[in-house]
């Protein structure tokens, strides 16, 4: 993810302070979750309530960087979203191990 996305998405660095959204996760829960992602990412977007032209967008915006696309995509999520809405989707698509880790954080 180049600098110039990250620092819109999370600021200068990741902190370890939850943001005012409901979901409550930091910063840097969100890039561990999407470092566990894997290829359901997409999937996983889609139960969040993005588009398949949101997923586009991120993928395009982070060329080369599938990783990159995920923390933006979990970072545009985080904004608006409750947690138990990740959690769900999480486990829409079988991957309750990061829905458990999400739980627990």
């Amino acid at each position: 993810m180049d600098v110039t996305r990250y620092k819109r998405l999370f600021g200068d660095t990741p902190t370890d302070v939850p943001h005012a959204s409901d979901s409550g996760l930091t910063d840097r829960e969100l890039i561990d979750i999407a470092k566990n992602l894997g290829s359901e990412w997409k999937q996983l977007g889609l139960c969040l309530g993005f588009t398949s032209d949101n997923l586009y967008q991120f993928e395009h915006d982070n060329r080369g960087n599938i990783q990159g696309a995920m923390v933006s995509m979990l970072g545009a999520w985080h904004k608006k979203s409750k947690r138990s809405q990740l959690t769900d989707a999480l486990r829409n698509v079988e991957r309750n191990d990061l829905a458990r880790k999400v739980d627990n954080m």
